[in-house]
């Protein structure tokens, strides 16, 4: 599969690396496209934020576009981008696995087989300089929780644990997103990753049948047919460079 880390100009600046923007089928809104996730491509709204002065560290905000799920990771010291990319997959594949043991979707015994799916799943990673204007509503919201909790709580920065409790706050919170016709939608980011992730990493594994999908699997949850302008943005991302490093989640670490 296909990971989009899409930079803001924040973020880009803090790698210190010029990032190509992502293509635009009509030459317009450069910097600025729509991000699309589907069958084979998850796309990540990538944003990074300073703590209250004198403290040290950053804080990264990553948002899904089609889930508009987000992250929050704390960074120390800013990682070379295969760290970055292993510190993703890492946050996203807990929660996945957090997720789909609450849901109780599948039995529990059958959740160490998601996280081998995970986990064996190729992944390319294309970063790009962009800020999908949509999916960034979210990410702005994002930073004023985090304000707001750091004022709240007397902290100057947010460690991991905070984070994680916070970002889980966020994700359980409904989000009004725009569908592919421009109608707006109510919706679930959670809902949404966790059928993301059923379709992508629990083959074999459902015990109820859907329609137009293989006995055993679950169904693709992108219901919307794309547009040819948003399609050409994903062709045009194989063009975008891919880093050496294509990393993993290392380990399964469950969360208390």
């Amino acid at each position: 599969m296909k990971l989009i880390i899409s930079a803001s100009h924040a973020f880009a600046k803090w790698f210190k690396l010029d990032f190509p923007c992502l293509p635009s089928p009509d030459g317009e809104k450069i910097g600025t496209q729509p991000l699309l996730s589907n069958s084979n491509t998850l796309a990540w709204q990538c944003h990074v934020i300073k703590g209250k002065p004198r403290s040290q560290g950053n804080i990264v905000i990553a948002v899904e576009a089609y889930s508009r799920y987000t992250l929050l990771m704390p960074c120390l010291i800013r990682p070379s981008q295969a760290g970055f990319e292993s510190m993703l997959e890492r946050r996203w594949g807990e929660d996945i696995i957090h997720r789909i043991l609450e849901s109780g979707t599948i039995p529990a015994s059958d959740v160490s087989d998601v996280f081998e799916q995970f986990t064996h799943t190729p992944k390319q990673y294309f970063w790009c300089k962009n800020t999908d204007l949509s999916v960034n509503t979210h990410v702005i919201n994002s930073e004023q929780w985090i304000k707001d909790a750091l004022d709240q709580f007397m902290l100057n920065r947010l460690g991991e644990e905070e984070a994680s409790r916070l970002d889980r706050h966020i994700n359980e919170q409904f989000k009004h997103t725009k569908g592919s016709a421009g109608t707006k939608t109510h919706s679930s980011p959670v809902t949404r990753m966790l059928n993301d992730a059923l379709f992508r990493f629990a083959a074999g594994l459902a015990q109820q049948t859907f329609p137009k999908t293989a006995q055993g699997d679950f169904p693709a949850p992108y219901k919307h047919v794309p547009t040819a302008a948003s399609a050409k943005v994903t062709e045009a991302s194989h063009d975008l460079p891919v880093p050496g490093n294509v990393t993993s989640m290392a380990a399964y670490r469950k969360r208390k």
